[in-house]
């Protein structure tokens, strides 16, 4: 099955704390050409740096909306 991309404005639940839910903010590409996502946490004032890879893992996170998705 292929990964959707990850894209501003998409919304996680984390599979370790389900009830934090976090927001792409950004998405950049580092020197070695691994493509990242900055996450905020909505419910805190936590901010986070993860791999695209690692929000697209079903183990690690869940998607739970798109951007403009009714929220």
């Amino acid at each position: 099955m292929r990964r959707r991309p990850v894209e501003i404005g998409q919304r996680y639940r984390s599979r370790e704390a389900d009830w934090l839910l976090w927001e792409v903010t950004s998405v950049t590409v580092d020197g070695m050409n691994v493509p990242h996502a900055k996450i905020r946490a909505l419910s805190l004032t936590e901010e986070r740096t993860v791999a695209c890879a690692v929000l697209a893992n079903p183990r690690r996170f869940r998607l739970v909306s798109e951007p403009g998705d009714d929220r």
